[in-house]
């Protein structure tokens, strides 16, 4: 002990939550049922002088390139991806 101060460093718990579709994200991050039970969840379970690290991953999405109308029916100037 350095000048009669002791100071215990615990690591933060890292709580990640994977593959989150956007509307399940959303979810989380407003005030929802889930994202009370979360908070309610850590609050029981883990220990007051921990540091909680909460990690929203958002799944990927396959990247498009559409030349259409939102229906996909009619071509954009006259080129579309109909065929490929």
């Amino acid at each position: 002990m350095l000048g009669g101060m002791y100071q215990e460093t615990l690591p933060a718990l890292e709580i990640s939550l994977p593959e989150l579709t956007t509307e399940a994200l959303e979810g989380f991050l407003s005030d929802s049922w889930q994202a009370r039970a979360l908070q309610l969840l850590c609050q029981y379970f883990i220990a007051f002088e921990t540091d909680v690290v909460l990690r929203y991953e958002v799944a990927q999405e396959a990247p498009a390139f559409v030349l259409a109308d939102p229906n996909g029916e009619a071509p954009v100037l006259g080129y579309t991806t109909a065929g490929l």
